[in-house]
Order: structure tokens, then C-alpha cells, then sequence
């Protein structure tokens, strides 16, 4: 089942997102990760999750080349505070500088871009197909090249889930791009059912 998912672009900003969707995959059981090798954070052995992709078109409106970017996903009336944080950047060569920095949008430039999670079946009474089109999806940091030829950076102000502390690590959904995805813990550590 594929439904359209929510955007949320704050105002002014270089990078938007045009378009979402979210794509429900099939139930299975949890052993802390999946057939596949990914792990389910927030679950507990035998629980049921489901592969969750996420699939988004984003458009660089600014003259500056952008070197990465990261997008909150949320849905607060399944996940409650539970958020996902997706980081695109271009995959560098192990021999290449950190200065050496590709880019993953030129100015002007539109990327589609797809990350592939595990999210419970359940949560607190909720089913996760009666809530797929709440799924909403906001930029959170853009790093670019400014005219001074350095590196800045753009964090949404409203952004505070960095103090929260996340987990996570690197999957391999865009072709051509370093695709990282970091869990951040809820605000309680008490868990739904």
C-alpha cells in the first residue's frame, strides 16, 4: 500500500521537500533485526514490525551547492515522540580528504531519495496501517557551500531532538548516496504496548 505522506517545509529555506510517500511492506517478527540484517530499535524480541520505505523528492532552490542534508520523519499519533532522522550525503572513495566533500544537489538542482525502515505493527492500541498517511516529513540540517567557498550550515530552530541522544546507523536505499538513519529516543523511556 503506497499513500502520500505529509511535508513540512519551514520558510525561508534552501532545500524543500516537493513530495512524499510512504510504502507499507509486509508484517514480520522481531528478533532484534530483521532477515535482512537491520536492526529494529524500540522493539522487543517477537514483536511485529513492518518494512516501512519512504520516498521523497527534494528540490535545492538556492545558488549553493549542497554537500548534505537531514529529514525528520514523525507521526505523532502512532509514534507519539518517537522520531527518525534520515542524513543524505554523497559515499566518498576510503582514500578521499574530508574536504574533498561531493555533493549531493547542485543549485537548482531536484534528488529523489528513499530510506527503508522497520516500525512496530503496534503501539499503544494503534495499528500502524491506520495511521500510514499521518507519516510527516520535515528538513531539519542543510550543509552547503557558501559563497566564501566554506562550508555552512542551516538547522531548523525548532529542531531539539538532538539532546535526546539517538541510535542508528547506515543503510544502502539511494543509489549513489551515503543514507543514515539515526532513531532518537523518546522523550519518556517508557515504551507503548
Amino acid at each position: 500500500m503506497v499513500v502520500p505522506a505529509q511535508v513540512e517545509n519551514s520558510s525561508p529555506i534552501l532545500l524543500v521537500i516537493t513530495e512524499a510517500y510512504v510504502e507499507a511492506g509486509e508484517v514480520v517478527t522481531s528478533g532484534g533485526t530483521t532477515g535482512k540484517g537491520k536492526y529494529v530499535p524500540f522493539t522487543d524480541e517477537g514483536e511485529l514490525i513492518r518494512e516501512v520505505k519512504f520516498t521523497a523528492k527534494a528540490t535545492n532552490q538556492s545558488a549553493y551547492p549542497i554537500t548534505l542534508f537531514s529529514v525528520a520523519i514523525q507521526n505523532p499519533a502512532f509514534l507519539s515522540d518517537e522520531v527518525m532522522i534520515v542524513g543524505l550525503s554523497r559515499k566518498s572513495e576510503p582514500d578521499e580528504h574530508w574536504a574533498d566533500l561531493k555533493y549531493v544537489m547542485k543549485p537548482q538542482d531536484a534528488l529523489t531519495f528513499s530510506a527503508t525502515l522497520y516500525i512496530r505493527e503496534r503501539k499503544n492500541g494503534r495499528e500502524l496501517m491506520d495511521h500510514l498517511s499521518d507519516f510527516r516529513l520535515k528538513v531539519l540540517v542543510i550543509m552547503y557551500e557558501s559563497k566564501r567557498a566554506t562550508i555552512a550550515r542551516w538547522q531548523d530552530d525548532s529542531d531539539e531532538l538532538g539532546v535526546r541522544g539517538t541510535i542508528g546507523g547506515g543503510i544502502d536505499d539511494s543509489e549513489g548516496l551515503l543514507t543514515t538513519v539515526s532513531y532518537v529516543y523518546p522523550k519518556s523511556a517508557r515504551r507503548g504496548d
